[in-house]
Protein backbone atom coordinates (compact mmCIF):
# COMPACT_ATOMS: atom_id res chain seq x y z
CA UNK A 1 0.00 0.00 0.00
CA UNK A 2 1.31 3.34 -0.91
CA UNK A 3 0.97 6.31 1.34
CA UNK A 4 -0.74 9.27 -0.79
CA UNK A 5 0.49 12.61 1.33
CA UNK A 6 -1.12 15.84 -0.06
CA UNK A 7 -0.22 19.43 1.21
CA UNK A 8 -1.39 22.70 0.11
CA UNK A 9 -1.18 26.34 1.58
CA UNK A 10 1.73 26.46 3.41
CA UNK A 11 2.77 30.00 1.32
CA UNK A 12 2.05 32.98 1.12
CA UNK A 13 2.63 36.36 -1.37
CA UNK A 14 5.89 37.07 1.03
CA UNK A 15 7.33 34.42 0.99
CA UNK A 16 7.78 30.22 1.02
CA UNK A 17 6.46 27.96 -1.45
CA UNK A 18 4.65 24.71 -1.19
CA UNK A 19 6.80 22.96 -3.42
CA UNK A 20 9.77 23.45 -1.08
CA UNK A 21 8.34 21.94 1.64
CA UNK A 22 7.15 18.90 -0.65
CA UNK A 23 11.36 19.09 -1.10
CA UNK A 24 11.68 19.31 2.39
CA UNK A 25 9.13 16.00 3.10
CA UNK A 26 10.93 14.25 0.18
CA UNK A 27 14.45 14.28 2.01
CA UNK A 28 13.11 13.19 5.01
CA UNK A 29 10.75 10.59 4.44
CA UNK A 30 13.39 8.89 1.97
CA UNK A 31 15.33 7.91 5.05
CA UNK A 32 12.46 5.46 5.87
CA UNK A 33 10.42 4.74 2.65
CA UNK A 34 11.20 5.15 -1.28
CA UNK A 35 9.50 7.82 -3.32
CA UNK A 36 6.76 6.41 -5.29
CA UNK A 37 6.33 7.39 -8.57
CA UNK A 38 6.89 11.65 -9.37
CA UNK A 39 6.40 14.58 -7.24
CA UNK A 40 2.98 15.49 -8.36
CA UNK A 41 1.89 19.41 -8.72
CA UNK A 42 -1.87 19.13 -9.19
CA UNK A 43 -3.66 21.95 -10.74
CA UNK A 44 -6.94 22.93 -9.31
CA UNK A 45 -9.43 25.49 -9.69
CA UNK A 46 -7.37 29.04 -10.96
CA UNK A 47 -10.43 30.52 -10.44
CA UNK A 48 -10.36 30.78 -6.57
CA UNK A 49 -9.98 34.28 -5.62
CA UNK A 50 -7.94 33.40 -2.42
CA UNK A 51 -5.49 31.42 -3.89
CA UNK A 52 -1.56 32.67 -3.34
CA UNK A 53 -0.41 32.60 -7.45
CA UNK A 54 -1.90 29.35 -9.50
CA UNK A 55 -3.44 27.41 -7.04
CA UNK A 56 -1.59 24.33 -7.16
CA UNK A 57 -1.23 21.30 -4.46
CA UNK A 58 1.64 18.76 -4.13
CA UNK A 59 0.92 14.97 -4.08
CA UNK A 60 3.79 13.03 -2.46
CA UNK A 61 3.62 8.76 -2.53
CA UNK A 62 5.94 6.82 -0.69
CA UNK A 63 6.58 3.23 0.29
CA UNK A 64 9.04 0.03 -0.37
CA UNK A 65 10.01 0.41 -3.89
CA UNK A 66 10.17 -2.38 -5.88
CA UNK A 67 13.06 -2.90 -8.69
CA UNK A 68 15.53 -0.70 -9.32
CA UNK A 69 14.94 2.62 -8.78
CA UNK A 70 15.42 5.87 -10.70
CA UNK A 71 17.52 8.79 -10.07
CA UNK A 72 15.06 11.61 -10.12
CA UNK A 73 17.57 14.64 -8.45
CA UNK A 74 19.43 15.46 -5.23
CA UNK A 75 18.30 16.97 -2.00
CA UNK A 76 21.85 17.89 0.18
CA UNK A 77 24.00 15.69 -1.45
CA UNK A 78 21.91 12.64 -1.32
CA UNK A 79 20.04 10.87 -4.55
CA UNK A 80 16.71 10.55 -4.65
CA UNK A 81 15.28 7.46 -6.35
CA UNK A 82 11.60 6.81 -7.64
CA UNK A 83 10.51 3.77 -7.66
CA UNK A 84 7.42 2.63 -10.13
CA UNK A 85 5.71 0.38 -8.07
CA UNK A 86 5.88 -0.29 -4.65
CA UNK A 87 5.37 -3.78 -2.23
CA UNK A 88 3.98 -3.59 1.49
CA UNK A 89 1.52 -1.66 3.99
CA UNK A 90 2.21 1.24 5.49
CA UNK A 91 0.23 2.63 8.33
CA UNK A 92 -0.82 6.89 7.77
CA UNK A 93 0.10 7.01 10.94
CA UNK A 94 3.55 5.73 10.54
CA UNK A 95 4.69 9.21 8.95
CA UNK A 96 1.99 11.81 10.52
CA UNK A 97 3.95 13.56 13.09
CA UNK A 98 6.81 13.67 11.01
CA UNK A 99 4.77 15.45 8.32
CA UNK A 100 2.79 17.25 10.78
CA UNK A 101 6.50 18.47 12.26
CA UNK A 102 7.47 20.12 8.56
CA UNK A 103 4.07 21.62 7.69
CA UNK A 104 3.78 23.51 11.08
CA UNK A 105 8.19 24.16 10.76
CA UNK A 106 8.17 25.65 7.41
CA UNK A 107 4.27 26.85 6.69
CA UNK A 108 4.13 30.79 6.12
CA UNK A 109 2.10 31.60 9.51
CA UNK A 110 2.94 34.78 9.73
CA UNK A 111 0.59 35.33 7.04
CA UNK A 112 -3.59 35.63 7.76
CA UNK A 113 -4.28 34.18 4.66
CA UNK A 114 -2.20 31.39 4.13
CA UNK A 115 -4.26 27.79 5.31
CA UNK A 116 -2.01 25.17 5.60
CA UNK A 117 -3.51 21.32 5.74
CA UNK A 118 -1.76 18.02 4.67
CA UNK A 119 -3.77 14.86 4.37
CA UNK A 120 -2.08 11.22 4.33
CA UNK A 121 -3.79 8.22 2.66
CA UNK A 122 -3.58 4.63 2.01
CA UNK A 123 -4.96 5.62 -1.41
CA UNK A 124 -6.04 7.89 -3.93
CA UNK A 125 -9.75 9.13 -3.69
CA UNK A 126 -11.95 8.81 -6.66
CA UNK A 127 -11.05 10.86 -9.81
CA UNK A 128 -14.57 12.74 -9.68
CA UNK A 129 -13.87 14.25 -6.73
CA UNK A 130 -10.30 16.11 -8.63
CA UNK A 131 -12.65 17.12 -10.99
CA UNK A 132 -15.07 18.58 -8.57
CA UNK A 133 -11.84 21.08 -7.05
CA UNK A 134 -10.41 21.88 -10.65
CA UNK A 135 -14.36 22.93 -11.64
CA UNK A 136 -15.75 24.97 -7.88
CA UNK A 137 -14.55 25.03 -4.42
CA UNK A 138 -15.25 21.64 -2.51
CA UNK A 139 -16.02 22.18 1.08
CA UNK A 140 -14.27 20.03 4.09
CA UNK A 141 -17.94 18.44 4.69
CA UNK A 142 -18.57 17.33 0.73
CA UNK A 143 -14.77 15.81 0.61
CA UNK A 144 -15.36 13.44 3.71
CA UNK A 145 -18.81 12.36 2.72
CA UNK A 146 -17.64 11.70 -0.84
CA UNK A 147 -14.35 9.91 0.65
CA UNK A 148 -16.55 7.95 3.43
CA UNK A 149 -18.88 7.37 0.71
CA UNK A 150 -16.17 5.24 -1.70
CA UNK A 151 -13.90 4.23 0.90
CA UNK A 152 -15.52 3.78 4.36
CA UNK A 153 -12.13 2.33 5.98
CA UNK A 154 -9.55 4.84 4.96
CA UNK A 155 -8.10 7.13 8.10
CA UNK A 156 -5.79 9.90 7.14
CA UNK A 157 -4.59 12.89 9.06
CA UNK A 158 -4.94 16.68 8.80
CA UNK A 159 -3.54 20.00 9.94
CA UNK A 160 -6.69 21.98 10.61
CA UNK A 161 -6.62 25.60 9.99
CA UNK A 162 -9.98 27.36 8.71
CA UNK A 163 -13.31 25.30 8.15
CA UNK A 164 -15.45 24.96 5.93
CA UNK A 165 -12.91 25.20 3.21
CA UNK A 166 -14.84 27.54 1.07
CA UNK A 167 -16.93 30.17 3.44
CA UNK A 168 -17.32 33.65 3.12
CA UNK A 169 -14.86 34.69 5.65
CA UNK A 170 -12.31 31.92 4.04
CA UNK A 171 -12.54 33.93 0.71
CA UNK A 172 -12.00 37.48 2.61
CA UNK A 173 -9.26 35.91 4.65
CA UNK A 174 -10.58 36.90 7.77
CA UNK A 175 -11.21 34.14 9.64
CA UNK A 176 -7.60 33.72 11.79
CA UNK A 177 -8.05 30.32 14.02
CA UNK A 178 -4.67 29.73 14.41
CA UNK A 179 -4.22 26.58 16.70
CA UNK A 180 -1.19 24.87 14.61
CA UNK A 181 -2.15 20.89 16.34
CA UNK A 182 -1.94 17.53 14.39
CA UNK A 183 -5.04 14.99 14.82
CA UNK A 184 -6.25 12.28 13.32
CA UNK A 185 -9.26 12.62 11.89
CA UNK A 186 -11.82 10.48 9.02
CA UNK A 187 -10.99 12.06 5.75
CA UNK A 188 -8.77 15.36 4.61
CA UNK A 189 -9.36 18.82 4.66
CA UNK A 190 -7.22 20.84 2.22
CA UNK A 191 -9.80 21.82 -0.23
CA UNK A 192 -9.40 18.24 -1.32
CA UNK A 193 -6.34 18.54 -3.42
CA UNK A 194 -5.21 15.07 -4.86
Amino acid sequence: MVLWIGLDDTDSLQGMCTTYLATELVSELTKDYDLIGYPRLVRLNPNIPWKTRGNGAICLRFSKGVGRGTVIGEIANQWIRSFARARGRDDPASVRDRVARLVEKRSEFRDPSTNPGFCILPEPPRAALYWKAVRRVVAKEEAIREIRTSRPDIRSALLPRRDPVGDAESRRGRLRERNGSALSVDVQQLRLRL
